[in-house]
């Protein structure tokens, strides 16, 4: 019979003796509806929520206060509950007032309910609760959510819950606390305290709580927690203290050997020390804080954190001191058995594959919204490569340029080569699409999903290329010096080798400078009235060559004459003469 409108009881139904379970709910029911009685004396389940009710249905329910095990009352218009009036209801298990008008709670409100097992009272204007209010609920109330009152102070009633498992005080005013409160709730093993006015934890307040597996204490403004606050919960394995103001941690939660699920994002902290933190967490969120520095770790630490998010914070480099290294090769940024890492958000300029080394158990990491220009190939091979092909990388909205050391990333875009596998569709680098990089070449900006090989340039400005003989003499072919007023950029394997040379028209530029092993050279807006037969004098490698704009009046014979694998545009061929090419074209 729910969500109708009836304001009256049909008689059909007030007649069923038989009568188990009924649900009146999202109706017209007033206090009328008390003038009548059930005649079910079997009546186990009532809902009558969500109509408009001023006051408990007494009389109505009086041939089923002894069988009536759950009454749903949300919703309503109810203010007072006065004392004594539910003593007959001996088998009540639940009774939800959540959500009606109830200003306080009495002394022997709940008189004769020493069965009741779940009490909801959220949602209402509850401002005093006497200290004996839950007496009669002692050694049977389970589970107590009083969320979303005008509570100021932890109510000295709830200490007299000695068989409570589960309290929500979330959404109060509560800024007071006596610490003898909780001593003696030795069955609460989750407790929700988030959304008041707590400013500060002190020693002993849960001493009682040995039981205790979970507490909220997020959105306070708690600055400080005690040393001693949790040192009597040895069971503790989940604390969020998300949106505080807590600035520093102490050792407050160094002995806590059970907590596995540890919140502390939208707080003050300024720095991520790892003694601050019990070894066996396996969970730790610290997002959106002030943190510049994450500590160092000894390799050997034995740490067991699988996650660790760092989103959003001011962290500028990942980096051991180097006196550090000197001294210990073992000392690590962040624990060997990381899976998942986020550091999206920060101010991240440079990361090594130091920084991950050993972290073979790395599955996802989260680079984007930093200043990174370089990501090393290590990470996209420890996160993505090495665990079974279903590891993500996310690195967009950084300022990456495509040099030659990042070409790793034609993979993360193919999904494969011929030296890495396939990659899972859930795997590989999931925002490849989105990310951007700078191309060295000719500062154009591109997406990276659509670079090629060639696009992947490092700068140099003297090279000596692998297995080279003679890069310590000062003449060697090998070696590449980058001339004045040029650029020079050279790909991953040597084999490309780039010179790009500009803008010194008042003096004569030296075309015999570039290197030997030039395999592209642009040329513009130089001085150089002619090109000599000796200037391209063994570029074997030489295959593009750009000459714009430099005041060129004279091509000797034969000026590319040595130049075999130099490729000419049909296009331009008419305007050469032969001899220019030895009579090659």
């Amino acid at each position: 019979m729910s969500n109708n409108r009836f304001q009256l009881i049909p008689e059909s139904i007030v007649e069923l003796s038989g009568l188990v379970g009924l649900n009146l709910s999202g109706n017209n029911f007033n206090d009328e509806i008390d003038k009548i009685t059930l005649k079910s004396s079997k009546l186990e389940q009532l809902d009558i929520s969500w109509n408009k009710l001023h006051n408990l249905p007494i009389q109505f329910l009086s041939q089923s206060t002894n069988s009536l095990t759950t009454l749903k009352l949300s919703g309503n218009l109810i203010e007072k509950l006065y004392s004594n009036q539910m003593q007959n209801f001996t088998s009540l298990k639940e009774l939800d007032l959540s959500s009606n008008k109830l200003t306080s709670l009495n002394i022997r409100t709940f008189e004769g309910l020493d069965k009741l097992e779940r009490l909801l009272l959220f949602n209402n204007s509850i401002q005093n609760i006497h200290e004996e209010a839950f007496q009669e609920l002692g050694n049977s109330l389970e589970y107590l959510n009083i969320s979303h009152n005008l509570i100021t102070k932890l109510p000295a009633a709830i200490g007299r819950l000695s068989r409570v498992e589960t309290v929500d005080l979330s959404h109060n005013k509560i800024s007071t606390y006596y610490n003898f409160i909780l001593n003696k709730m030795s069955h609460l093993t989750h407790l929700n305290l988030s959304q008041n006015l707590l400013t500060s934890i002190d020693n002993y307040v849960f001493d009682g709580c040995e039981s205790l597996l979970e507490i909220n204490l997020s959105s306070n403004r708690i600055q400080n927690i005690s040393p001693d606050a949790f040192n009597k919960c040895p069971k503790l394995r989940k604390i969020d203290l998300s949106k505080n103001l807590l600035f520093q941690l102490g050792t407050a939660l160094t002995g806590l050997k059970s907590l596995r699920i540890l919140n502390l994002s939208e707080n003050a902290l300024e720095e991520l020390e790892w003694s601050n933190f019990p070894s066996d967490l396996l969970e730790l969120s610290v997002n959106y804080n002030k943190i510049k520095n994450v500590g160092i770790l000894v390799e050997t630490d034995g740490r067991k954190l699988k996650k660790l998010e760092l989103h959003s914070n001011r962290i500028t480099n990942l980096s051991v001191d180097e006196n550090y290294f000197k001294n210990s090769q073992n000392l690590k940024i962040f624990p060997l058995e990381l899976e998942e890492l986020d550091l999206s958000d920060n101010l991240l300029t440079l990361i090594t594959e130091n920084n991950f080394q050993g972290m073979s158990q790395l599955k996802m990491v989260d680079l984007r919204l930093n200043k990174l220009q370089t990501i090393p190939k290590e990470l996209f091979e420890i996160t993505v490569v090495a665990n079974s092909r279903y590891g993500q990388m996310f690195i967009s909205e950084n300022p990456l340029i495509c040099n030659c050391g990042m070409e790793w990333l034609l993979n993360a875009k193919d999904r494969k080569s011929d030296d890495i596998p396939s990659i899972s569709e859930n795997g590989g680098v999931r925002d490849i699409n989105e990310a951007k990089c700078l191309l060295p070449l000719n500062g154009q900006i591109k997406f990276v999903a659509e670079t090629e090989s060639s696009d992947f340039l490092c700068p140099y400005n003297t090279l000596c290329e692998p297995n080279c003989p003679c890069c310590q003499l000062s003449s060697c072919d090998c070696k590449s010096i980058c001339p004045k007023a040029c650029d020079c950029f050279r790909d991953q394997t040597f084999t490309k080798n780039v010179v790009k040379c500009s803008g010194t028209e008042k003096e004569e530029f030296d075309l015999q400078k570039l290197p030997m092993q030039s395999s592209h050279i642009l040329l513009s807006n130089l001085n150089f009235p002619v090109l000599k037969k000796s200037d391209f004098f063994g570029m074997g490698r030489l295959v593009e060559l750009h000459i714009n704009s430099s005041n060129i009046q004279t091509i000797e014979p034969s000026a590319f004459d040595t130049i075999n694998n130099l490729k000419v545009r049909e296009g331009i061929k008419k305007y050469l003469h032969r001899s220019i090419w030895g009579g090659r074209l």
